[in-house]
Parts: C-alpha cells; structure tokens; sequence
C-alpha cells in the first residue's frame, strides 16, 4: 500500500530513550500479537501492577506510578511471564508451488511483518516440494503462514498496523463515519476489509490485479 507513514527505526529509538530518562522500564523487540495481547489488557494490567503502559510499534513502557523504579521491574517481569508462550521462537514450513515461491516470499505485507516482528524466512525445496521456511513467535508466524497461503491461492493481502488503541479511542460519530468508509471501500475495491481491534490493524484481501 502507497503512502503509509512509518515513523523511522532511529525516532522510535530516540522516544524509547526519553522514556527511560522519564524512569520507564522498557520491553523491546515485541511483534504485533505482543502489544495487540498487552495493550487489550492495558486497563487492567495498570490496576494489578500498579503501573501505566505506553506502547510504540515495537516496545512497551512501563511507568511506576509512585515513581519506584523497582515495581516497574517487577511489572515487566510479570508481562514478560504472560507473554512467554508467545515469543517462544519456533520454525515453521509452508508449501508453496515453485512458481510462485520467490514472489510470495518477496510480497509487501510478508516483508513488512519481516520488519515489526523480526521474524526471518527462506525458499526450501526437498523431495516434497517447495515452500517458505520461517522462524519467530508463534504469534508472527501465524500470522506470516496466513498471508503466505493466501497468496499462494491467488488472494492478494495487505494489513495497515494501527497506533496501539487507536480504535478504541475513536470518539463514536468519529468510529461511525470511519465504519461507514471501510464499508465504503469494500463495496467499490472488491477487497474484503477486516478491523481487528485486538491486533491493532486492518486486514485487506482480495483478488490479485
């Protein structure tokens, strides 16, 4: 998709480091299922731990809400259990036909959750066939081995990354009139536009071309 603004590697760096001045304890390197799990539980979460969350697109920044830096250690060590079962690094292989392996692999929505989740991936071929081989969180790669069948299958997809509770934030007229746009847009492009408020993105697929 043109015109996605991304804020840079080196500006979301620059706020994290603020933020730990500002006394934040700081979770790098989370993919999207990471924040899309903390950030539906923020409300929470602030309650049990006695904390506030702040997420960007990669981190979460936990700030003590009495300023003892210590509970913001232990607030992270406790997200961290939560999330352990997501981040457990595994490797997965998807069929792919050979013709269409490298354009698959080189899609757009696939490099770009490359990018958030650090999730990597190549060409196999065995006796079997070929496919894409990838390694990362159980969450990225559910999400990767999604895009990549559906592609596979002659369906384009895309997914736009969304400030973390952006849509819940919408005031109603404002989340009404958005609603009434995506259906708008699915009306008259023949994609299938799906919100995922949880994840914190908006999911298009469709036909190719």
């Amino acid at each position: 998709m043109q015109g996605r603004h991304r804020r840079s590697p080196h500006g979301r760096e620059a706020l994290r480091h603020l933020a730990i001045l500002d006394g934040a304890v700081v979770m790098k390197n989370l993919d999207q299922t990471c924040i899309a799990v903390l950030s539906s539980k923020k409300e929470t979460l602030e309650k049990e731990l006695n904390v506030r969350l702040s997420f960007d697109a990669k981190s979460c920044q936990i700030f003590s809400k009495d300023g003892n830096h210590d509970k913001a250690l232990d607030a992270k060590e406790k997200l961290e259990e939560q999330l352990e079962d997501l981040t457990a690094v595994e490797t997965i292989q998807v069929p792919v036909p050979a013709n269409l392996v490298n354009q698959v692999l080189n899609e757009t929505a696939l490099q770009q959750l490359k990018e958030q989740t650090g999730l990597t991936a190549g060409v196999y071929k065995n006796d079997k066939g070929t496919g894409i081989r990838m390694t990362g969180s159980q969450g990225s790669l559910q999400e990767a081995k999604t895009l990549i069948e559906l592609r596979s299958k002659g369906q384009g997809a895309e997914f736009l990354s969304l400030v973390a509770g952006l849509l819940k934030k919408l005031p109603g007229p404002k989340k009404a009139d958005f609603l009434k746009d995506v259906e708008f847009l699915q009306q008259n492009s023949g994609c299938e536009v799906d919100i995922v408020e949880d994840k914190n993105r908006i999911n298009f697929t469709g036909p190719v071309g």
